[in-house]
């Protein structure tokens, strides 16, 4: 097991203090949530590549009552 105060002691002299979990609920949260964030992300830029979204376009995006730009 581990010592989550040692834990915090250690991690926030090493990067810095905000960087390091003081509760293990919120340390388990990040840890359970950085790899299924990193899938969401992964199958978002699959996804934009497959259907060739290389940006947004927004100069088509104002038109009149008569569908002119």
């Amino acid at each position: 097991t581990y010592n989550i105060v040692a834990a915090h002691g250690y991690f926030g002299r090493l990067i810095f203090q905000y960087a390091s979990f003081n509760n293990s609920r919120s340390l388990h949260f990040f840890l359970a949530a950085w790899p299924v964030v990193g899938i969401w992300f992964t199958a978002l830029g699959i996804s934009t590549m497959a259907f060739n979204l290389n940006g947004f376009n927004f100069n088509q995006s104002v038109v009149d009552s008569q569908g002119r730009v």
